[in-house]
């Protein structure tokens, strides 16, 4: 079963974001890997947006946010930051689309634009999993939800340990519904959160 792209998927990750969120002084990088279409980085990107008000004017946080991608064509179409209306169904409330989103203007109705401060927080970079990874440098939160499905079993433990290596100490991997039970990642350990579980980087 392949995980099937919408907005705001995985909430009880993105919650658990937003907590972590809260307790940062400095600035974030999170990177998105798998991007698709931009639903999860720019989701992420709401997230944070959601909880600004928790940050004194002169102690706020930066958060960047990079979705990496094999495909030219949804790179493209994720840079734009243009969705159709049938994209928000079942997934989105009417607040977060009013807030986040306004009606493009020159295109026929039922077209929507991410505002700008949830979009410019976004970098789409075109990235294949299996080949180097060291000059994207290192992350605080990683998300990989949408690509190990299509992976072996296998692989898909080659690729978590290739994410694992990019994370800071102390940093997250949430790798979605899949569970990467059969073997121990080195240097990461489970943490149980609400409805699911992430991975976090040892602290040495």
């Amino acid at each position: 079963i392949f995980p099937e792209a919408t907005w705001f998927k995985q909430a009880h990750a993105l919650d658990f974001l937003k907590q972590w969120f809260m307790r940062q002084q400095q600035s974030m990088r999170i990177w998105s890997v798998g991007s698709g279409l931009g639903y999860e980085p720019y989701s992420i990107s709401c997230c944070f947006s959601e909880v600004l008000h928790s940050f004194s004017l002169n102690a706020l946080p930066t958060v960047e946010i990079i979705g990496s991608d094999v495909s030219t064509q949804a790179l493209n179409f994720s840079k734009k930051a243009i969705y159709a209306q049938d994209s928000f169904e079942k997934s989105i409330s009417w607040l977060r689309k009013r807030k986040f989103f306004q009606k493009c203007a020159g295109l026929s109705d039922g077209f929507y634009e991410l505002k700008f401060p949830e979009k410019e927080r976004v970098t789409f970079i075109e990235q294949d999993m299996l080949k180097n990874l060291h000059p994207l440098g290192f992350f605080d939160v990683i998300f990989c939800t949408q690509i190990l499905p299509y992976f072996s079993k296998n692989l898909r433990y080659a690729v978590a340990c290739r994410l694992s290596d990019r994370l800071n100490p102390g940093g997250y991997l949430f790798l979605g519904d899949v569970d990467i039970d059969f073997k121990a990642l080195p240097d990461m350990q489970k943490v149980e959160i609400d409805r699911g579980f992430i991975y976090q980087k040892t602290v040495l």
